[in-house]
């Protein structure tokens, strides 16, 4: 449902900063449990993936991871046993696998440890594969709430490059604005020098040329005369 992938889909996130302590941990229980392989299968909105194991046989893995998707219903804090199949005829029957999942608080399982070993599982066996489980939900979640926190500060990075542009570029204007006041500043000394000129030459002229015209008109009247 639309719960169980919204809270899978947070999960995607996780990714190798989590191995070391994943890889400490399965290698820890498998050391108490005479060396048997161990697998830590992930789950998120894209499928299944392993994320920590103690064996290098890919097929293993592949079989192991298998069987995790199949995994029935099981409580928090337990465990289930399951036999995985023989890989051909010339392995021995099925071995038995321990599996303990990883639940969130709302129930939705987002891993499953597997542990397949040779030999018949104990109560106290069961009570340490579950216990790594919870250990490893631990570290799970620190790992999410890790990389959650550094998208975030990648997202703050980001929006602090943006702002940075973004001030530069009204700097930019701002220094623009300035030339242009400027400029217009010393556009409008010019043209008010040159109006000033313009003034100062029509009032000339009209002097010079009222004496001239004043001698013309008064030689016309006595002319008239």
């Amino acid at each position: 449902d639309r719960r169980k992938r919204d809270a899978l889909r947070q999960y995607r996130v996780v990714g190798s900063e989590t191995r070391p302590a994943l890889d400490g941990l399965l290698g820890a229980t498998a050391e108490t449990l005479d060396g048997a392989d161990c697998l830590l299968v992930l789950f998120d909105d894209r499928g299944p993936r392993p994320l920590a194991s103690t064996t290098m046989d890919v097929a293993v893995t592949d079989r192991l991871q298998a069987l995790a998707t199949a995994l029935p219903p099981v409580a928090d804090g337990g465990c289930i046993q399951l036999d995985l199949p023989p890989a051909s005829s010339d392995e021995a029957a099925h071995t038995p696998v321990l599996a303990a999942p990883l639940l969130t608080e709302d129930g939705i399982t987002i891993g499953v440890l597997l542990v397949r070993g040779h030999r018949r599982w104990s109560a106290r066996d069961r009570r340490r594969i579950a216990t790594s489980a919870t250990a490893a939900r631990t570290v799970i979640d620190l790992g999410r709430t890790a990389a959650n926190a550094l998208e975030a500060v990648d997202q703050l990075a980001a929006h602090d490059a943006e702002l940075t542009h973004q001030s530069s570029i009204l700097e930019h204007q701002a220094e623009e604005l300035v030339r242009l006041a400027e400029d217009n500043y010393v556009q409008r000394l010019s043209a008010e020098g040159a109006f000033q000129q313009k003034s100062l030459f029509l009032a000339t002229m009209t002097h010079e040329l009222r004496t001239p015209l004043t001698a013309i008109i008064g030689f016309a009247e006595v002319m008239e005369q």
